[in-house]
């Protein structure tokens, strides 16, 4: 019997030692990035979502910053803007 009891004891040490070290350190954990349109992120400005505009020529989507505008026309880039909209469509069909 007294085997038993400590075999008890070390199983019962060895899970308060266990418990007290998840408590110390695995709860220490730094949060993911959650910054969302209205939550602020790490530097402590507010994110937001830009807006998004289809090229004329192949009809990706671009950032409005990234985006190259002509005529009113917004393409994907400065080949597709020389190139204009392709033949039979419409400005601002897509």
């Amino acid at each position: 019997m007294a085997r038993v009891d400590s075999v008890t004891k070390l199983l019962i040490l060895l899970f308060a030692v266990l418990l007290l070290v998840w408590l110390l350190f695995g709860r220490k954990r730094v949060p993911r990035d959650t910054a969302g349109p209205d939550r602020p992120t790490r530097g402590g400005t507010t994110a937001s979502a830009e807006g998004m505009v289809a090229c004329a020529y192949c009809g990706v989507n671009v950032p409005v910053s990234e985006a190259v505008h002509r005529d009113g026309l917004a393409y994907c880039g400065a080949a597709h803007r020389d190139a204009g909209p392709p033949p039979g469509h419409a400005a601002g069909e897509r």
